[in-house]
């Protein structure tokens, strides 16, 4: 029996063999899997789209230099015009040992994506055009193909990985590094697949 909480809010980082045009060298945050399959989207692959754009479509005329030329990643191949925006939103209170608390959401309205034209949120957000997804049974079945490798969440993979990817525009480095923040070199991996 599928455990699926265990498969929320993780990372799939693509093996080295995984040779698919769209998925290969990617890194995906997946927030959600069920029985009705699972969805993310891919962290590390920038299009030639910038925030500026999508305003400007929802007819957001003014806004800052930070918004106008911020990269819009590639989410997925799924629903490639819809507008995903993960944004880290801080609490204003610390936990037990001083970490500020905060939360992820993820929606993709004209209302969010309006509220992205002040400078307020700097690099609170990730933008991505599409999303991955897959139907019931479909991700359990690339799991056991050894397509992907599972990462435990983390803030810095989250928004470092989008970060480090739009400063260079280099997904490779950000795949290897999106690894290594796990303990896993890439670099050491066989790109045979094998199973015991």
């Amino acid at each position: 029996m599928t455990n699926y909480a265990s498969l929320q809010n993780v990372f799939l980082i693509a093996m080295p063999q995984l040779s698919d045009s769209i998925f290969s060298q990617s890194v995906i945050y997946l927030w959600e899997y069920n029985e009705q399959g699972a969805t993310g989207v891919i962290i590390n692959k920038p299009t030639n789209v910038q925030l500026g754009e999508l305003l400007r479509e929802v007819d957001v005329k003014k806004m800052s230099w930070h918004a106008e030329n911020y990269a819009v990643l590639c989410g997925g191949p799924v629903v490639p015009e819809q507008i995903f925006i993960i944004r880290r939103h801080h609490r204003g209170i610390k936990d037990p040992e001083g970490n500020m608390l905060y939360e992820i959401t993820i929606s993709s309205t004209r209302q969010e994506l309006a509220k992205l034209a002040i400078d307020e949120w700097k690099d609170e957000a990730i933008i991505t055009l599409g999303c991955a997804s897959w139907l019931p049974g479909q991700l359990d079945k690339e799991l056991a193909n050894n397509d992907w490798l599972v990462a435990p969440f983390n803030d810095e993979t989250l928004f470092g990985t989008a970060l480090e990817d739009i400063g260079n525009r280099n997904s490779a480095d950000a795949w290897y590094n999106a690894a290594a923040r796990s303990g896993i070199d890439l670099k050491r991996l066989s790109r045979d697949v094998g199973h015991a």
